[in-house]
């Protein structure tokens, strides 16, 4: 059985994307940032910021450790009935570990999860 995210929730359209950061909202707990906007499907992105991260090895390590944070607690914290288009930035200035990020991320999917 495969541990990844399904295709089906992987945000990849231009389109979704540029709409959801004009029309979307944010939610901020340390380290990472939610950028969000109701929609009838469920799909996210990840991204680290080039400027902050210049070498693709770094920038392609925290946008692994978002995706693994996000894959291990999103059925736990939004279970099945959620809904809207996500996109999960890094607002770090240095790379933390797993269990920083972990945190973070866990308190914006209750945040997420609360509206």
């Amino acid at each position: 059985m495969s541990q990844s995210l399904p295709k089906n929730m992987r945000l990849c359209d231009d389109l979704l994307i540029e709409s959801l950061f004009k029309k979307g909202r944010k939610i901020e707990h340390g380290c990472v940032g939610l950028q969000y906007l109701s929609s009838d499907s469920f799909q996210v992105a990840f991204g680290a910021p080039k400027r902050k991260f210049q070498k693709a090895v770094e920038r392609n390590r925290i946008k692994r450790l978002l995706r693994e944070s996000f894959r291990l607690h999103y059925k736990d914290i939004l279970k099945e009935d959620c809904k809207g288009l996500g996109y999960f930035i890094y607002k770090g200035n240095t790379a933390l570990s797993f269990g920083e990020i972990e945190a973070s991320m866990i308190a914006v999917l209750r945040s997420w999860k609360a509206l």
